[in-house]
């Protein structure tokens, strides 16, 4: 499924939006709850209308991301994680 069918369609039970990757404790709920049913997308760098926003991505910032998933969900759960550009944007 295209990523823009997936925003457009909005937010449900599987697909979560959050707008920027300083939503730290969200984003790392949203993956224990997804890790602990049917899995589902979590898009960072777009807002809860769907509207898209982009991130700010450095150098380490996955790194970053995957190491706070790592060390703060049990068990021990590593996400898929994709950077894409949508509209010029990273998200």
């Amino acid at each position: 499924m295209e990523i823009l069918d997936v925003i457009s369609k909005g937010e449900d039970y599987k697909t979560e939006f959050k707008a920027k990757l300083s939503e730290k404790k969200e984003i790392l709920e949203t993956i224990c709850a997804f890790s602990n049913s049917d899995g589902g997308i979590i898009l960072v760098g777009v807002s809860d209308k769907g509207e898209i926003l982009g991130v700010d991505i450095g150098r380490s910032t996955i790194e970053e991301l995957i190491n706070d998933i790592k060390f703060s969900i049990e068990p021990i759960t590593i996400p898929h994680i994709e950077l894409i550009e949508i509209e010029g944007k990273k998200s």
